[in-house]
């Protein structure tokens, strides 16, 4: 059984070299990863084909407020 790192370093290797192969190839690589991970072919291929990288959520910006202060305050109360 793999440890949590060498789980993620066997998806670093491998996620460039998916991305850029044939769909029989990733059949091949998406059989070998699950075999050395343990994961469920649908978690695996999710892995293995998102592009967003992972870590911190993007930061939205506030809206704009719709009412002026003076309609705010007397609707606030």
């Amino acid at each position: 059984m793999l440890t949590i790192k060498q789980k993620k370093s066997t998806f670093r290797n491998l996620k460039e070299k998916y991305r850029k192969s044939t769909k029989k190839q990733k059949t091949q690589i998406l059989n070998e990863f699950m075999a050395t991970t343990n994961y469920n072919r649908s978690y695996a291929r999710y892995l293995l084909g998102t592009l967003r990288k992972r870590g911190r959520k993007k930061k939205y910006s506030l809206r704009k407020r719709v009412y002026d202060i003076s309609v705010f305050y007397p609707l606030r109360l």
